[in-house]
């Protein structure tokens, strides 16, 4: 989890965003009532084609041989479909 601050607060710049262990998000824009886990892993947050760009993910390969999709569309999949998709991304870190 610590990797995952770590890089959570070096993709968000901003003096706004203030991530800690205990919390894992911002402190500042979402509400009480906001899915962090889901908005941290989502498209959306674009977090995850930071990771896939910047090479701080182990790669992740298609079961076919046929490669149709991009490491973040794979990883984005592969998230999707986790019970523990924080847990999971944690791992696969580099």
């Amino acid at each position: 989890m610590e990797k995952l601050i770590e890089l959570l607060n070096e993709y968000e710049k901003w003096d706004v965003w203030d991530y800690d262990e205990e919390m894992w998000r911002p402190y500042y824009w979402w509400g009480d009532g906001c899915d962090y886990e889901a908005y941290l892993i989502s498209k959306k947050y674009w977090f995850i084609k930071w990771l896939v760009e910047n090479e701080k993910v182990k790669e992740i390969r298609p079961i076919e041989e046929e490669k149709i999709y991009t490491q973040e569309e794979l990883l984005l999949m592969t998230l999707a479909i986790q019970d523990e998709p924080i847990r999971f991304l944690c791992d696969i870190l580099k």
